[in-house]
């Protein structure tokens, strides 16, 4: 007896907006699931700006629709700094808070060209 197996990268559609007022960056996100093997999931997240080099963040992700919420919190902070005229290097650190799992993540980022204000890291 044969049997078929075909396996498929699971596709989703990403939809998100932000919104800045007085330092304070509040972020939304809502990935759609294309396939039944993937949960649609939403993603709220806030970033401080703490002088010009400092961020601090906070984030939620939850499954929509399914028994299995499968909450998430997570807490971070970047920091970047001017190494020369056009080099900019952040650092990231988060922990996120699971059902199942705790995670420390740590990354490193560098951007030349045009001065970076802002990473592009999200905690969620």
């Amino acid at each position: 007896m044969k049997g078929e197996y075909s396996e498929g990268v699971p596709a989703t559609l990403r939809f998100g907006g932000a919104y800045q007022l007085n330092g304070l960056v509040v972020a939304f996100d809502l990935r759609k699931a294309i396939h039944d093997d993937t949960a649609n999931r939403a993603y709220i997240g806030v970033e401080k700006s703490l002088f010009e080099t400092v961020f601090l963040r906070a984030g939620f992700s939850n499954n929509l629709g399914t028994a299995n919420l499968n909450r998430r919190w997570s807490f971070g902070m970047s920091i970047l700094r001017g190494v020369f005229e056009n080099y900019t290097i952040g650092i990231n650190a988060a922990y996120r808070v699971g059902n199942i799992e705790n995670l420390l993540r740590f990354g490193m980022d560098v951007s030349w060209g045009t001065p970076k204000r802002r990473t592009k890291g999200r905690v969620y």
